[in-house]
């Protein structure tokens, strides 16, 4: 027979990484069954899940972790980051860098450090086109630590031990497509948010008494900031604010139907499925069988639009 240490020497180490440590923590428990020991890593609440499992008839070691979001922050290469290195407009074509922030840090550590003692990567992002493109840069991390690693993706909707154990049945290969979709997003918010932004900062910044917008206190000027999702948000409400504005109340008229059951102290509301009408004669002629309809309590209401 085989000795134990030699099963334990066979076994498989999977490392597998949640985007969100909540996820990876009851991913752990779930799949274990409760059975799962957390394993401190660096500082914070950095670390690992570990427990055995089979996948695809192979005994694993089960290492789960996690990022928190984006792993990574994209940015202009030295010296492009200084405002004032070149014009706003020569922004579109200078070169840009993907790094691992300070703040993540100690996550780039743990994966590094996990990736090295792994066999099997497994990817347990939200499955979007966001979550494709952290696979990217997990997969970046890892590979630079481990390149014989295996790269699976994981494809779930819940936390729940059935949808669990058939994202483990059905792993494929990461997305590359949507990632690159995503890339290209991140290019595009870069380059028109930081030239439009130092576009506008440098251009209006002295032109303007700022000091009743900053307040007696602040001396800096402002930044006069730009993003592509700022301009559509900033569209969708003054649309509605423009549509509050011009509507014009018109009465209308409802019926309200109850039944009450004072013997038993119980009592039905019905709801009108029109909810409401605009014409009082015809109100007035749908209300008039509900009325006489017996022992029924209904009324009907008019009101003004809001």
């Amino acid at each position: 027979g085989i000795g134990s240490d030699q099963k334990k020497k066979m076994s498989i180490r999977v490392l597998n990484v949640a985007e969100k440590p909540s996820v990876a923590r009851e991913a752990s428990k779930v799949l274990s069954r409760g059975g799962a020991r957390f394993k401190r890593s660096g500082q914070g609440n950095t670390g690992c899940w570990e427990f055995p499992f089979t996948v695809r008839g192979t005994q694993c070691t089960m290492v789960f972790t996690s990022v928190a979001g984006h792993l990574m922050s994209t940015d202009f290469q030295e010296p492009y980051n200084k405002w004032r290195s070149c014009t706003p407009i020569e922004l579109y074509e200078k070169p840009i860098r993907r790094y691992v922030p300070r703040d993540k840090k100690a996550m780039e550590k743990n994966l590094i450090s996990e990736s090295r003692k792994a066999q099997w990567l497994i990817l347990w992002l939200d499955c979007d086109r966001e979550g494709e493109h952290i696979c990217f840069e997990v997969m970046e991390v890892c590979q630079g630590a481990n390149r014989r690693l295996q790269v699976m993706r994981a494809q779930f909707s819940t936390l729940l031990e059935r949808d669990l154990r058939r994202a483990l049945q059905t792993l494929r290969e990461p997305n590359r497509q949507e990632a690159e979709a995503v890339d290209a997003r991140q290019e595009i918010d870069l380059r028109s948010g930081a030239s439009f932004t130092r576009f506008l900062t440098l251009s209006l910044q002295h032109k303007f008494d700022w000091s009743s917008n900053l307040g007696p206190t602040d001396t800096e000027r402002p930044v006069l900031s730009y993003g592509p999702c700022q301009f559509p948000t900033l569209g969708f409400i003054v649309k509605r604010q423009w549509e509050i504005y011009a509507h014009i109340p018109e009465e209308f008229w409802y019926i309200h139907v109850v039944y009450r059951d004072d013997a038993r102290r119980q009592m039905c509301e019905f709801e009108w499925e029109r909810k409401r009408i605009f014409d009082r004669f015809t109100a007035e002629l749908l209300f008039e069988p509900c009325r006489s309809a017996g022992n029924n309590n209904s009324s009907s209401g008019g009101g003004g639009g809001g």
